[in-house]
């Protein structure tokens, strides 16, 4: 890799960019959704047999007597798969994390959506920075 080449500043700027738009997708999917409520009905599909790959879709019962249909993605990390029924969820809006059974949980995903978004920050200024240096000479010329 040849570090006085400009175009490899772009490439790490363009994908430091992916990465914090990335991890900004993710924060924003997990955070704006709202599940309070006792777990009634829990069925759980895992795609060709792989564990890793399962969705769980959850009918909740609010408070009032409401009920919620909520479906956890299999690459989504919104809410743990497989809740049996009976286990109460509270997970408000705008809150990264969640309360199963009054045990906070979910603080590891949004860590790391945090730690993807600092790191193509950084990615991003850092590049910026050696992008510029790399136009001038230091006396504010061009090289």
């Amino acid at each position: 890799m040849d570090v006085n080449n400009p175009g490899v500043y772009r490439m790490v700027l363009v994908i430091g960019f992916v990465l914090g738009l990335i991890g900004t997708m993710n924060t924003y999917r997990r955070a704006s959704f709202t599940a309070q409520g006792t777990i009634v009905s829990s069925k759980s599909i895992c795609l060709n047999g792989h564990q890793a790959r399962c969705s769980s879709t959850y009918v909740l019962v609010k408070d009032g007597g409401v009920f919620e249909t909520f479906v956890a993605e299999p690459a989504e990390y919104s809410l743990p798969k497989r809740l049996p029924v009976g286990t109460r969820v509270d997970k408000k809006k705008w809150r990264l994390t969640y309360s199963i059974n009054g045990v906070e949980g979910g603080w590891y995903s949004a860590a790391s959506s945090a730690g993807l978004i600092a790191f193509g920050v950084f990615m991003m200024i850092y590049a910026a920075s050696k992008s510029a240096a790399w136009r001038t000479d230091g006396k504010g010329g061009r090289l």
